[in-house]
């Protein structure tokens, strides 16, 4: 089949040509493709979180009446998942934060939590500060925090 090509007439305006501008494609983790490696390692800790959770649902149903089992497998779990050194739980009764797990802490450093806690409700330690703004808090360096209460960071002395 000929193409046909129609020709310009000298006297007739150019239509203007509509440019679609676009845009270069943003650089971000959604657009990588994660190698074998990766995936391998995100589904490993899928698989650990899942356990963890599964352990703790078990903990629970063993215990319907008794929260002590509970508090202590949601510390373990923390401390595992985690990969920290000791892990804590606190219940807040709205005026006081206590203890009510501690895993993996030296005699000392148990010792120093339990010397701190009970105590109000404050912003001088990382409990405090999760109540207080109903939110996961992380304090890179309490030594070097203003608002960090000095007992409080001596209990982390002996971990």
């Amino acid at each position: 089949m000929a193409r046909r090509t129609a020709k310009k007439k000298a006297n007739e305006p150019s239509k203007p040509r509509k440019r679609i501008a676009r845009r270069p494609a943003a650089k971000s983790r959604s657009n990588a493709k994660p190698d074998g490696r990766t995936l391998k390692k995100q589904l490993a800790d899928a698989l650990e979180q899942q356990a963890a959770a599964s352990e703790i649902l078990n903990v629970i149903r063993r215990s319907p009446s008794d929260v002590q089992p509970v508090f202590d497998a949601i510390a373990g779990a923390a401390l595992k998942l985690c990969g920290a050194t000791s892990a804590n739980v606190f219940t807040c009764d709205g005026d006081l934060i206590r203890i009510a797990a501690l895993v993996s802490v030296t005699a000392e450093g148990a010792a120093a939590a339990r010397r701190t806690y009970p105590r109000p409700v404050s912003r001088d330690n990382a409990a405090g500060r999760a109540v207080l703004t109903r939110k996961v808090v992380a304090i890179p360096d309490i030594l070097a925090d203003p608002e960090y209460a000095p007992r409080a960071a001596a209990y982390y002395r002996f971990h």
